[in-house]
């Protein structure tokens, strides 16, 4: 929590700097730490309830391949920060959506391994695994989400398949259509992190291509 004045003057000063890497964390933050002007809370003596009093939890999710990482983190079997830990519960905007649903769909059974579902969502005979799916979002009928990040109100289409990817908020991933499995395709079409992890933003129009 800045005043502006503050913030605005730091930035400055931080512009000017050419031995500095703009960065809010790296930079911006230490230097007012180091003036006196902020404090900080040291997350790595932090100890939460609920979990090995030995054990901390802080990641820097100001990177793509961070943000991946450590969602990536929720969906193991004993993640460090743990969603499930009602010594120590997050509290949350929870919208008004009805439960998830997996359903058998044109005869496909749906499987979904190691995968947090919001709720909303609508599994349609898709298969999931290692990825977590925002609120109000369908996978339908033979997709195949690996490894991935879907947000709210996107919806994926028959047969597509998407890995290692973060999906933006209500984009259309259109049938049969291909994410994370042709690196000179993705490269044309979408971002790629340094770690290879495809982003495909808010509102970006997905053009309809066979896997």
């Amino acid at each position: 929590v800045f005043n502006t004045e503050t913030l605005v003057d730091i930035l400055r000063e931080d512009a000017g700097d050419d031995s500095s890497n703009n960065d809010i964390g790296g930079d911006i933050i230490p230097k007012l730490v180091d003036a006196g002007t902020a404090h900080v809370y040291d997350f790595t003596q932090n100890r939460v309830p609920g979990v090995k009093a030995e054990e901390h939890y802080w990641r820097d999710v100001g990177t793509i391949d961070a943000y991946h990482e450590a969602t990536m983190d929720l969906v193991g079997p004993d993640p460090m920060f743990d969603l499930y830990n009602n010594e120590w519960p997050i509290h949350t905007a929870v919208p008004g959506l009805p439960p998830a649903k997996v359903l058998t769909e044109d005869g496909q059974a749906s499987r979904v391994h190691q995968t947090l579902l919001c709720n909303g969502v609508v599994v349609a005979g898709a298969e999931l695994s290692n990825s977590v799916v925002s609120g109000g979002a369908y996978i339908g009928p033979g997709a195949q989400v690996e490894n991935s990040i879907l947000l709210n109100g996107v919806r994926v289409g028959a047969n597509a398949v998407i890995k290692n990817a973060i999906i933006d908020k209500n984009v259309v991933v259109p049938a049969g259509q291909g994410i994370g499995v042709d690196g000179e395709y993705d490269h044309e079409h979408f971002s790629i992190s340094p770690g290879g992890i495809v982003t495909v933003a808010k509102g970006q129009r997905v053009p309809s291509r066979p896997v």
